[in-house]
């Protein structure tokens, strides 16, 4: 799975939370913080997230994503895109492969 958070202030709200749902796939990737209207003004980052999460990887950027998704996915994989940003990049990408 590649998830984007939404807002800072929302995965602050929710860190906890996250951290405890996006165990689940086998493989997580996780996405810089989809701003919005806001900015960064409780200094937390998708990185502190990926360190909460057992086997998540922080990537910087939604190349990197795209690559691991390639290097990692077989036939018969579900590869999930979640969240409200532009995050729906990596799965147009990974299917142009």
């Amino acid at each position: 799975m590649a998830f984007q958070p939404h807002t800072f202030t929302r995965t602050n709200e929710f860190f906890q939370e996250f951290a405890e749902q996006l165990h689940r796939p086998s493989q997580l990737f996780l996405a810089d913080i989809y701003a919005a209207r806001e900015k960064n003004t409780i200094g937390i980052t998708s990185e502190d997230l990926a360190h909460a999460i057992p086997g998540a990887s922080y990537c910087k950027s939604f190349g990197e994503i795209v690559d691991h998704v390639r290097e990692m996915a077989r036939p018969g994989d579900i590869v999930l895109t979640v969240g409200a940003g532009d995050i729906y990049k990596v799965g147009e990408a990974v299917l142009r492969y």
